[in-house]
């Protein structure tokens, strides 16, 4: 079973993305707090990061280098809670997987995570495995 860690400062989001992926058989740890986050990334391996902007303690922009170093071929799907140009911009210039908006399209989350967890990064440039 794969394992993905969610981080949002949004609770009634990471119900709603836990309840929607715990149905794919995918194994979820959600957290509302950045400092739990790093903590959760250093004790455990994950498949995918799925990460808030708008999260406890930090910008979620900022968690980005933080799990890279820990796991630097961590796939990291953002999702943002407006759609900011500069947000946008940032978050790939980081090397990210993929960047959503909310509200979130259930399919086309679902989608992304089964291809984010088959790749992995490698120098900045995403293979397939």
């Amino acid at each position: 079973m794969s394992t993905i860690l969610v981080g949002d400062g949004n609770s009634s989001f990471l119900q709603c993305l836990e309840e929607m992926l715990f149905a794919k058989d995918y194994q979820i740890e959600v957290t509302e707090s950045a400092s739990e986050l790093i903590q959760k990334l250093l004790r455990k391996k994950f498949e995918v990061l799925v990460l808030g902007t708008n999260i406890k303690n930090m910008d979620g922009l900022e968690v980005i280098p933080i799990a890279k170093q820990i796991d630097k071929n961590l796939p990291i799907i953002v999702v943002a809670d407006c759609g900011s140009l500069e947000t946008e911009r940032k978050a790939r210039m980081q090397n990210i997987f993929y960047y959503f908006v909310k509200p979130v399209n259930p399919d086309e989350m679902k989608a992304v995570l089964r291809e984010a967890m088959g790749k992995r990064v490698v120098c900045g440039i995403f293979y397939q495995i």
